[in-house]
């Protein structure tokens, strides 16, 4: 393999060599004006081809140096193409083409296969090799002989000296070699050896089989440390020299001989084509051997392509239904996929697409390819970005245009440790309103743009949401005037040019970022965050060195039922069964009906903002607004878009188990209990009981105290962060009996008060922040570890608790939570932050059990209460009004483009003017007749234009800064009350000891 890579070497040269020539041949003179000063002369080479010598006969022309460089068969060229192709062939090899690499295929038949491997005797390799003569010793074979060439002076003395194949020194005989020499009078004059004589066929069983592959297209000459290639002035002496060296160094014929000897070749050639590899360091050869070592600059836009196998848009190229049909049945879905793959075509192309999907994925996941991205998601994008590194000389640039994806995840933190070692500037673009890119691509959807230097210490510039070029080009230079920059300005995109967009990444501020994703390891790790203005830094500080964060609460969490997989028969005693399936064309029954909440399996768009009964899958995806709070029965139940059809048993067998913590102690601590468990692990093992650990013992009472994680009140949440919604974070409360699939994490903590008040953390814009500025796509259970969380002590956990539970606890579902959290002292302590105008609902009027009054059901009541709910938990986590501001503006232009043109009426009903935040019952006409309206109050409060059908004046407007700003004031004044009464430790944040 050594003397492989050193031909592989001087081939490369060549080919080089070759570039270089031929890029010299086809330069024309171009006469320009000022280029004809001598101290000009080197730098403007390039234009001219040879003044002294006018003269000379015509060059050739660029098609036929070309075809002589990229198309020339034998050149070495062409032959580090064959093995280069061969080997990423490997990866797309078809499965019904396997035999011709393994010597099973019918081709091999005809013709002697012999492998050489390691510690076989070589006698019958070589009486293969017809019209070969060889001497071999009579001795035991070596542990892994190796073909031995011997071809001294190669291009300056051609005796044509070989050792026989297989022949090595042996122990008593150092450097003594039987030689295999061509006969020849001593007279006559010396002669290429030839090619070296190899068996007639063969595949690629073995590495043996490879070095014979290599040995045929490279070779088996040594190369000396000089030879005259680099002397060659001329490509047609460099065809002579190439013409030589295919002869001295024993290397076969062109294409077609190697195709003969080597069967596979041929699929090798057709996947090539199919797939169109390229080989950067052969293609640009000149470049990688020139002083730099590479490119000077690299500019592109590379794919943003993931190889995912989705088999339904495959079958839906023969029978649409597949991708027509929504939410099919599995049986449906089953019989028609059997009688589709019975087609033939049908088959070869499923199978097609499998192996290149498969095949790529598994490439760019491969460590030794691509060891930055190997285990993250494979992603092309992410492979260009490591060639191009690759690629880079000396001192070489690099602008590409990709998503930005690896700053945020978990498995990416090798490349993203290696993209911030090498930026120089990141811009963070919005395709709002597709300016950038036409779709498929989103209008809310984000790409960066990278510029890449050399690799070094951290430090680059980075700037986030913008909308336009010169946001880029202009804000490091533009004047400090105006307000901060944020995502929406004057009513449209904030495109301004601004210094402070502008923000130098350093380890310094790697440090700070962690603090706020709580992450752990390098500091290099760190994911990217993405403020739009170092205005934001406050509120990053704040979030950041909060000190408690959930996974000190110890939350049990899962992730319910994998969606896929619960469809499949796989589950049971016999593994035959399914968990759920579509709750629609069952007769008797709505689409969609679940009875009582023990039938509901919740998914992701179900769940709100603080609300357990948002959109329903009767409602469709368009479906804005959700249900009407109002319009909900006592005991409503949601819809469910699947229903159990496994046994009870078996559906129970496969949830999560959290344990009853109390139950357990009361087990440990029971005798006749420790007795038991120890007697039915000894039976189980077929142990004498004293043989029994006590851990042991500890487990199976843990398991025993265990239970269905569906049997508890929980938050829950949706798994996708939505970052480009009004809000990324939808979180609630799901009472007992409820199950959920993947799409959805639920959590349970050690008490029913924190459950809840985690729940009104999540409902907060704070926290929301969070997420969305540290570029957090999944809340998985990790990630939701990391988040702040509250203590059931803090001084305003009382308020964050009521205003949660009234908009959480919608049903008779939850009337046993409401009773066991009910605090008597929100009747005299618990009113309203902010004097709402005309809200008529009163926050603490509540009684000890659940009453259909006691959630807050009316439009206005509910905002009031998550905007209240916003600055509460700004307060809590030390973050003031300012900078609650700040991060509004910088991340919620949804909710900036709704709250301008967002009213409620007396009785707390909402219009709106965007049809995205309709208030409920609300059409269009509704709008037109409230400007009406309006225009009409504003010339004359007294006017008798009338108010919109079915609502009633008088009408407040949303202006949910003002509302923060004095919702924060009061909270503020609560919390520093109780810290000068001694009540808080607001730097410890934990009630002070005695």
């Amino acid at each position: 393999m050594q003397a492989s890579a050193l031909r592989v070497e001087f081939l490369w040269k060549l080919v080089a060599k070759r570039m270089e020539l031929s890029e010299r041949e086809i330069a024309r003179t171009i006469d320009v004006w000022g280029t004809d000063r001598e101290e000009d002369a080197e730098e403007y080479a390039f234009l001219r081809r040879d003044k002294q010598n006018p003269d000379q006969s015509l060059p050739l022309t660029k098609e036929q140096v070309f075809k002589d460089l990229f198309a020339a068969e034998g050149s070495p060229y062409w032959r580090l193409k064959q093995v280069m192709d061969a080997w990423c062939a490997l990866w797309f090899w078809p499965l019904e083409k396997v035999g011709l690499l393994d010597g099973a295929d019918a081709e091999y038949a005809t013709a002697p296969v012999v492998t050489a491997e390691a510690g076989a005797d070589l006698d019958a390799l070589l009486s293969s090799m017809a019209g070969l003569a060889v001497q071999v010793e009579d001795r035991a074979p070596e542990p892994t002989p190796a073909p031995q060439f011997l071809e001294p002076g190669l291009l300056f003395t051609m005796d044509g000296d070989q050792i026989s194949l297989g022949e090595a020194e042996s122990d008593d005989e150092a450097g003594k070699k039987k030689e295999t020499k061509k006969k020849r009078g001593s007279s006559a004059p010396k002669k290429p050896s030839g090619p070296a004589r190899r068996r007639d066929v063969i595949p690629l069983a073995d590495l043996d089989d490879w070095i014979a592959f290599l040995e045929s297209m490279l070779g088996t000459g040594s190369v000396p440390e000089d030879t005259f290639a680099t002397t060659v002035d001329s490509l047609e002496e460099l065809k002579k020299l190439e013409d030589l060296i295919q002869a001295e160094m024993g290397m076969d014929d062109a294409r077609k001989a190697v195709e003969t000897r080597y069967p596979w070749m041929r699929v090798v050639r057709d996947i090539a084509e199919e797939q169109g590899f390229l080989h950067w360091e052969l293609d640009f050869a000149g470049v990688f051997t020139s002083e730099a070592g590479g490119f000077d600059l690299q500019v592109g836009n590379p794919p943003w392509v993931r190889p995912e196998w989705k088999e339904d848009p495959v079958l839906a190229e023969y029978e649409p239904w597949f991708m027509l049909t929504e939410k099919p049945k599995a049986e449906d879905k089953n019989r028609r996929r059997d009688v589709e793959l019975a087609r033939e075509e049908v088959q070869e192309y499923l199978l097609g697409e499998v192996t290149n999907t498969v095949t790529m994925a598994s490439y760019l996941s491969s460590a030794p390819v691509y060891p930055l991205i190997s285990g993250s998601q494979p992603d092309l994008y992410r492979a260009f970005m490591c060639e191009v590194w690759d690629h880079a000389g000396t001192g070489g640039a690099a602008g590409m245009v990709h998503p930005d994806t690896h700053f945020a995840g978990d498995k990416e933190a090798a490349l993203r440790a290696a993209a911030y070692r090498r930026l120089r500037v990141h811009g963070d673009f919005v395709n709002a309103g597709n300016r950038f890119f036409p779709p498929p691509v989103g209008r809310s959807s984000h790409f960066g743009v990278h510029i890449y230097g050399a690799e070094g210490d951290i430090s680059f510039d980075s700037l986030s949401w913008l909308f336009t070029v010169d946001s880029l080009r202009l804000s490091a230079s533009a004047e400090n005037t105006g307000t901060d920059p944020g995502v929406k300005y004057d009513g449209d995109w904030d495109e301004r040019p601004h210094p402070k967009r502008v923000v130098r990444v350093t380890p310094d501020t790697l440090k700070r970022w962690r603090r706020l994703a709580g992450d752990e390891g390098p500091l290099e790790h760190t994911r990217l965050v993405t403020p739009v203005s170092t205005a934001e830094d406050p509120a990053i500080d704040a979030l950041g060195t909060y000190p408690l964060r959930l996974g000190a609460l110890s939350p049990d969490i899962t992730r319910g039922y994998d969606e896929s997989a619960a469809k499949k028969a796989k589950f049971g005693p016999n593994k035959d069964q399914r968990l759920i399936d579509y709750n629609t064309g069952i007769d008797g029954q709505e689409d969609y009906h679940a009875k009582a909440w023990n039938d509901v399996i919740f998914k992701g768009p179900q769940i709100g903002v603080a609300n357990p009964m948002f959109k329903q899958p009767s409602q469709g995806g368009g479906e804005v607004r959700g249900l009407d709070p109002r319009a909900l029965t006592d005991d409503a139940v949601p819809e469910s878009e699947y229903r159990c059809v496994a046994p009870h048993d078996v559906f129970l067998g496969e949830q999560d188990k959290w344990p009853d913590w109390e139950r357990y102690e009361a087990l440990l601590a029971s005798e006749e209990e420790r007795a038991q468990a120890r007697l039915r692990i000894a039976e189980r093992r077929k142990v004498q009981p004293e043989e029994v650990e006590d851990e042991q013992v500890e487990k199976f009472l843990l398991a025993k105290a265990s239970y269905p994680y569906s049997e508890d009140f929980r938050v829950a949440w949706r798994e996708r962060v939505a970052a480009d919604t009004e809000r990324a974070l939808y979180g609630a409360l799901l009472p007992p009996g409820t199950t959920h699939v993947h799409a959805v994490r639920s959590a349970r903590l050690a008490t029913r008060s924190l459950t809840a008040l985690t729940a009104g953390f999540l409902a907060a814009l704070p926290i929301d922040y969070l997420l969305r500025t540290a570029g957090v796509g999944h809340l998985d259970v990790a990630q939701a570890k990391r988040l702040p969380a509250p203590q059931s002590e803090h001084p305003l956990a009382s308020a964050l608790l009521l205003r949660t539970l009234r908009l959480n606890l919608l049903t008779t579902a939850y009337a046993d939570l409401w009773e066991e959290l009910y605090d008597p002292k929100w009747l005299g302590y618990e009113p309203w932050a902010i004097n709402w105008p005309n809200l008529k609902t009163e926050l603490h009027k509540v009684t000890p059990t659940w009453q259909r009054d006691t959630p807050l059901r009316t439009e206005y009541a509910r905002r009031a209460a998550l905007v209240e709910i916003d600055a509460l938990v700004a307060v809590w986590l030390g973050i003031d009004a300012d900078t609650l501001i700040v991060m509004y503006r910088a991340r919620y232009p949804i909710t900036q483009d709704f709250d301008p043109v967002t009213w409620f009426d007396a009785n707390e009903r909402k219009i709106a003017g965007d049809r995205y935040t309709y208030g409920f019952d609300q059409t269009k006409d509704h709008w037109t007749q409230f400007e009406q309206y309006c225009e009409a109050y504003d010339k004359d409060p007294n006017t008798d234009t009338p108010v919109p059908d079915g609502y009633t004046a008088p009408f407040y407007k949303a202006n949910r800064e003002r509302e923060m700003r004095e919702a924060h004031a009061y909270f503020k004044k609560r919390l520093d009350e109780a810290v000068a009464k001694g009540l808080w430790d607001p730097e410890k944040m934990e009630v002070p000891t005695p």
